[in-house]
């Protein structure tokens, strides 16, 4: 007997849901809002993909747009240390564009 991948595939996606939304409903949220130890660090908008679902494609194809370029390791330290020594933070995100292709990023790690 010949198996339909198709609608093994179906049949697992609807089973994977299900018990997904189960999950959800038997969990209690809260309406409080508390601060997280997590910080943000957006270095640029520099990207070397254009997906066409970006919401910033006209900062990065804009190579004169004043958010476009990376900033200065300097300035990406100097927040980063104001994040853990004045904010608290634990954790720091590195965003903006595609944070992998930033120059010094080992040395900002």
């Amino acid at each position: 007997m010949k198996t339909n991948i198709k609608s093994e595939i179906l049949d697992w996606a609807r089973n994977f849901y299900t018990c997904k939304q189960k999950q959800d409903t038997e969990r209690e949220f809260t309406k409080e809002r508390t601060l997280n130890k997590r910080g943000v660090l957006w270095l640029g908008q520099t990207c070397n993909l254009r997906c066409f679902f970006c919401y910033f494609t006209n900062k990065i194809n804009d190579k004169d747009h004043p958010e476009h370029k990376f900033m200065s390791l300097d300035k990406a330290k100097e927040i980063c240390f104001k994040l853990k020594t004045v904010y608290g933070n634990e954790y720091v995100d590195i965003q903006g564009g595609e944070p992998t292709i930033y120059p010094p990023i080992y040395e900002l790690i």
